[in-house]
């Protein structure tokens, strides 16, 4: 079976606008962007703050 990548245009985590992210996006643990995740949210394949709530993420 194929598996269709989807390709968001918010953060999954934040809601931050992908294309205002000056990195375009986190890295997996591969090297490769994360198509879900912005690079303040997501690096190396691991959330950078993995204990933040709703409301200390901040509204984009």
């Amino acid at each position: 079976m194929t598996t269709i990548a989807q390709a968001y245009k918010n953060c999954q985590s934040c809601g931050m606008p992908l294309a205002r992210d000056e990195q375009k996006g986190g890295t997996e643990r591969d090297g490769s962007k994360s198509a879900k995740y912005c690079s303040h949210c997501y690096q190396h394949g691991e959330f950078t703050m993995p204990d933040m709530t709703v409301e200390q993420c901040g509204i984009w």
